[in-house]
């Protein structure tokens, strides 16, 4: 995919993850992005256990007064976290089209929205983890971009979805020194896309993801 620059933007920043033929993601690549949830959930244990700890110290009779005062502080700190680190997970694993057609519409209410998520489901994980690509990329619009237009379309054949999701913003300088947010995009669109290309100007970002047919639970409309 080429794309024209333009004389008053920078070089467009692209990425790219294109294949010749339309090839199904290795186990491992999924297996590696699902491995962040579960590392999210191992940490809510631990989490849990230290917060366990904290409580035995708490209940030590020998312990100073102003000591156990403050251990108490530390103790609602990490109830606080615990129970954010919760929720978080509890969206990870509910993150179903209507999820992310709410959470684009509360992120981003104050732009002009154009949001189009009527493509045929993708099987079992993949559509999970194409929200969260499509979460992401909303996410770093709010918070990086200043666009006042947003916009989620999609093109479908036998062979490909197309989904091109673009905004209107001040894009990125240099995504090999990005924000965690666009790398994770990056991660995850190249486990899940038979191509994808990223490109960012001053005139605002545009990703192109293809995803092959054989990805899709079904051909028709849904």
């Amino acid at each position: 995919m080429l794309y024209k620059k333009s004389s008053r933007q920078r070089s467009p920043n692209s990425l790219h993850n294109a294949g010749t033929h339309d090839t199904q993601p290795t186990r491992s690549a999924l297996d590696r992005i699902a491995l962040v949830g579960r590392l999210h959930e191992s940490l809510a244990q631990d989490l849990a256990l230290l917060g366990y700890h904290i409580d035995e110290l708490i209940a030590d009779p020998s312990l100073a007064p102003h000591h156990r005062s403050e251990l108490r502080e530390i103790r609602l700190s990490l109830l606080a976290i615990t129970h954010q680190f919760r929720d978080d997970i509890y969206l990870t694993n509910q993150r179903s089209r209507a999820w992310l057609q709410r959470a684009i519409e509360e992120s981003l209410g104050h732009i002009s929205l154009n949001i189009d998520l009527s493509y045929p489901l993708l099987k079992e994980r993949y559509e999970t983890l194409l929200n969260e690509a499509l979460y992401e990329i909303t996410r770093n619009a709010l918070r990086h971009s200043q666009a006042q237009n947003f916009s989620i379309n999609f093109t479908l054949d036998d062979k490909f979805l197309e989904i091109i999701v673009e905004d209107d913003g001040q894009g990125f300088e240099n995504i090999r020194n990005s924000n965690l947010g666009l790398r994770l995009i990056d991660q995850t669109l190249k486990a899940i896309a038979h191509q994808y290309s990223c490109t960012s100007t001053t005139s605002g970002t545009v990703y192109r993801i293809m995803i092959g047919a054989s990805l899709l639970e079904s051909a028709s409309m849904t």
